[in-house]
């Protein structure tokens, strides 16, 4: 047995590099995929986004908003952030191509229907919706959100 190499323990270079860049690879997609996913932990999202959804959910019925139903009725004062002011307006395009007004309002922070425009500063969301006009009649239309204190 003296000069005989022992074959325990080796394996084949291109078998070790190939599980290197292997191991490499899920290092990387671990720590990409857990950066992003922890990225927005502790961060606050946008209030008009926030906000957003929460009209949305009052006033969107099975993913439509019907062109006949009254905002100011739609919306409760839980539905507005608190200390808050809030204008909804929901538009769609008209037949004739020009956007036309499906419901407008603007509430205080107790929820009281009030008549003022939004400061230049107010923090603005916009979405895309769709509006019923009537029975049958979809138009695409666009849900827009201001929030100011």
């Amino acid at each position: 047995m003296d000069g005989v190499l022992s074959g325990r323990g080796q394996t084949e270079p291109l078998a070790a590099l190939a599980a290197i860049a292997l191991v490499c690879t899920a290092i990387t997609l671990y720590t990409g995929l857990y950066g992003t996913l922890f990225d927005s932990v502790g961060e606050e999202r946008a209030l008009g986004s926030v906000t957003a959804e929460r009209v949305w959910d009052a006033i969107g019925e099975n993913g439509v908003y019907d062109s006949d139903d009254d905002l100011r009725t739609r919306i409760e004062p839980a539905t507005i952030p608190q200390g808050a002011n809030l204008e909804v307006t929901v538009t769609y395009v008209g037949d004739d191509g020009r956007m036309e007004t499906a419901g407008s309002a603007t509430f205080d922070a107790r929820g009281s229907v009030i008549r003022t425009d939004p400061p230049s500063t107010a923090e603005r969301f916009e979405r895309s919706v769709p509006v019923r006009i009537a029975p049958g009649d979809l138009k695409p239309g666009t849900l827009t959100v201001v929030v100011w204190s």
